[in-house]
């Protein structure tokens, strides 16, 4: 059997609470992997609409790739476009949790978010389809006890990504979005984007299926890579951060905070913040990610500009100040071939030749249709043409 290349995109007009849903069939000769490529190609206009009045018309789209959710190790990455506050532009970043393949389970590939609700609302999504609460009894509340609320709600299966409080920090051009408690949404500012459209929460708990042309062959790559990763360890170390920090790995909450080591939860440059405690790294991260401000711009922003370690943070003072700092370092991601499919893979991981060839072995498995590494390479040559020729700058 051969899966065809439908991509459900879910749009939800946040004005008037208009929910459209739209299936369309990829050309298969075109651009086949179907990830953020078609947001950026079908919503141009609206993009552009975005960049020159993000406030006014905000946009906000979130993509998963072909891989997405599927069981492989590191598939839990998806990718967030949206006007950054921060760099002023139109970007698409590459992010990691469970909100990408809990959408793919909801039977949603590209979910499309435009209009401003007049009062703050919640999202929430399920195979069943899309529903629109108002949330103006916890817009003020911060992201722990959002969490929380919306957990009792909707199940603590659901996955819960919401922003801080609406009259101080969501408006914040560093505001963040947290996903179930503590797992920052690595996207700098997406926090105001979610207030621009006026929303509070977004609650995902898709349980359908992802089809795979050829089930049992896909099956048998995932055990390869795995013995792989048994076998390639002790070459390459970082390895471990594709099927330990992944999904469908148990969470590792006791890591929440590793200075200097990228395997586990929160990881923090020793050579910026030589000047903190360990004690103080954590209470930093752990207020920053509570109050729904991005915890590495406020470490940053504390280790350039306060010589008291984090005896000094306050939310009041650290938002009247952050607000006219310029950060040195914006962490955005440049998206790969490899991790355009849905996986959250990079060279540290996985040496680029060893991992385009095992991508198109999975997509082959997974679509039906002949994937090669040459085929691969050649989409990710389009991918960065698309890319390059889309600059889209706040006037």
């Amino acid at each position: 059997m051969e899966v065809l290349q439908k991509q459900t995109i879910a749009r939800v007009n946040l004005k008037d609470s208009k929910i459209e849903l739209e299936e369309i069939l990829l050309d298969s000769e075109a651009i086949g992997l179907g990830s953020y490529e078609i947001v950026w190609e079908k919503y141009k206009d609206m993009m552009a609409d975005a960049v020159s009045k993000p406030d006014k018309n905000p946009f906000l789209a979130i993509s998963t790739g072909p891989l997405t959710g599927t069981g492989v190790p590191g598939s839990a990455a998806y990718f967030i476009s949206y006007v950054s506050p921060i760099s002023g532009k139109f970007t698409t970043e590459l992010c990691e949790g469970s909100i990408g393949p809990y959408l793919r389970y909801a039977g949603i590939e590209h979910l499309v978010l435009y209009g401003k609700a007049k009062k703050p609302v919640t999202l929430w999504i399920n195979e069943k389809g899309i529903n629109v609460f108002p949330a103006q009894e916890i817009k003020n509340l911060d992201n722990l006890a959002t969490s929380e609320i919306l957990h009792r709600q909707f199940g603590e299966d659901a996955i819960v990504a919401c922003v801080g409080a609406y009259d101080k920090v969501a408006p914040s051009k560093f505001a963040s979005v947290v996903c179930d408690y503590y797992h920052e949404v690595e996207a700098l500012g997406l926090g105001q984007a979610f207030y621009n459209l006026g929303i509070k929460a977004l609650v995902v708990n898709g349980k359908g299926a992802i089809t795979i042309a050829n089930p049992e062959e896909f099956l048998q790559e995932l055990i390869e890579i795995y013995k792989y990763y048994k076998i390639s360890n002790q070459h390459y170390t970082h390895f471990n951060n594709i099927t330990g920090d992944s999904f469908l790995s148990p969470k590792n909450e006791g890591s929440f905070l590793e200075i200097g080591n990228q395997s586990f939860g929160i990881a923090v440059s020793n050579e910026r913040t030589s000047n903190f405690s360990r004690n103080e790294l954590l209470r930093i991260t752990q207020q920053s990610i509570k109050d729904g401000l991005s915890w590495r711009m406020v470490l940053d922003f504390m280790a350039e500009n306060l010589d008291d370690g984090g005896a000094s943070y306050d939310l009041s003072n650290i938002l009247r100040y952050m607000e006219n700092w310029l950060p040195q370092d914006l962490y955005q991601t440049d998206i790969s071939t490899v991790q355009a499919t849905g996986l959250f893979w990079d060279e540290a991981n996985l040496p680029f030749i060893d991992a385009i060839g095992r991508v198109a072995k999975l997509l082959r498995h997974y679509s039906g249709q002949e994937w090669n590494s040459f085929r691969l390479e050649e989409v990710g040559r389009q991918l960065t043409s698309i890319g390059d020729g889309l600059t889209l700058e706040v006037k």
